[in-house]
């Protein structure tokens, strides 16, 4: 794995900690709503070469049907990571005592990071080196 996407992986797990440290302070699960945005609002910057693909398939149900199920998947997600979270808590004895705004800008604060460490010319980190280990070259399928 290269440096870089180590970093990339970092930033991402930074991403999913929001919510598990949400749901260890106690936060109500209506907060599951702001990570969903955070979620997305990744999905959309950092990877845009899904959003390519999809675009280039030409129908918008086609699109529909992927960010549903993209929504759908991050809401999961979220809940998981929340539950677990809410039930460590409960496991310790109590919730951490911190303000609900920390976990949601620890969160959006991977955003950024991601930016400033993905691929320039790619806009995805080690894209090459994922499009190696599927076995495919330029997002081509190899033959």
């Amino acid at each position: 794995m290269s440096p870089r996407m180590a970093l990339f992986s970092l930033t991402a797990a930074l991403l999913y900690f929001g919510p598990f440290l949400s749901g260890l302070t106690g936060a109500p699960m209506t907060s599951a709503l702001i990570f969903l945005a955070v979620y997305l609002l990744w999905v959309v910057l950092l990877r845009p070469r899904s959003w390519a693909r999809t675009e280039t398939q030409g129908a918008p149900t086609i699109l529909a049907a992927y960010l549903g199920g993209l929504t759908m998947f991050q809401m999961v997600l979220i809940f998981v990571l929340f539950s677990l979270g809410r039930g460590l808590g409960t496991l310790l004895g109590g919730v951490i005592a911190l303000p609900l705004i920390l976990p949601i800008v620890l969160s959006a604060f991977a955003i950024p990071l991601g930016l400033m460490v993905r691929e320039p010319q790619t806009g995805d980190a080690g894209a090459e080196e994922a499009d190696q280990h599927r076995g495919t070259t330029g997002g081509a399928e190899a033959e």
